[in-house]
């Protein structure tokens, strides 16, 4: 992977041209994320200390590491959920904490409808800890934006797994809603998964941006790709 790597990296990069052309504002009209810019410390906690976004959720999954909630004002209204990890080395092989918001979400609330296009985008800072360094046969790393649409009989995620430590991401995931399906609500309850190792001692931070959701024109036109 590392040698793909090595070659692939300048062929992707006389391909694109740099700069950023997403508009990342979260307080913007277009965002329909509920809570906009996750503001106050007022949030649910399971197994967590500290304070959480008015509005939204962090809770401790496998294992029994430490997890203390904080907030960083970026602008009025506008701020980043930071959550500072003290591992515990359990038997457990590695460790996971959820931010999301309390329960899932009918799509009527969000304005959504079968047929409609969404993207939703969450920036997350790690720091330079070796907790971070964790990677499973199934290619997930320590974020994961997750969300799960329900139909009647079922569902399904999207989502994608980020790996290194010392990072800015920005975690991006498209979705459709098809029609023809019977579709009641989307699962933002699990918005964001981090795993980490938790042998490595040192302190982990994550600094989670406010998420963005907004409806968008079907990608695949641009692609030549069928609609």
């Amino acid at each position: 992977m590392a040698k793909r790597a090595d070659i692939l990296l300048p062929i992707l990069q006389a391909m694109v041209s740099p700069g950023e052309t997403r508009s990342l504002d979260p307080l913007a009209a277009y965002n329909i994320f509920p809570p906009k810019g996750t503001p106050g410390i007022g949030g649910a906690k399971t197994n967590v200390t500290g304070d959480v976004a008015t509005g939204m959720r962090l809770v401790r999954g496998t294992g029994t590491s430490t997890y203390v909630a904080s907030k960083e004002v970026v602008a009025f209204g506008n701020e980043k959920q930071v959550i500072t990890i003290t591992p515990v080395n359990d038997a457990a092989a590695v460790h996971t904490v959820t931010y999301g918001l309390p329960a899932k979400l009918s799509l009527a609330t969000l304005g959504l409808a079968a047929g409609d296009w969404l993207e939703i985008e969450v920036p997350v800072e790690l720091n330079d800890w070796a907790g971070w360094d964790y990677l499973d046969s199934s290619i997930r790393g320590p974020v994961q934006i997750a969300n799960t649409v329900t139909v009647t009989g079922g569902g399904w995620t999207t989502g994608n797994y980020v790996g290194g430590r010392g990072r800015f991401v920005i975690c991006g995931s498209k979705l459709w809603l098809p029609p023809g399906l019977t579709i009641t609500n989307i699962r933002l309850d699990n918005l964001l998964v981090l795993r980490h190792l938790c042998n490595t001692g040192g302190t982990g931070v994550a600094k989670i941006g406010a998420p963005i959701i907004r409806k968008i024109s079907n990608p695949r036109t641009a692609w030549q790709l069928a609609a």
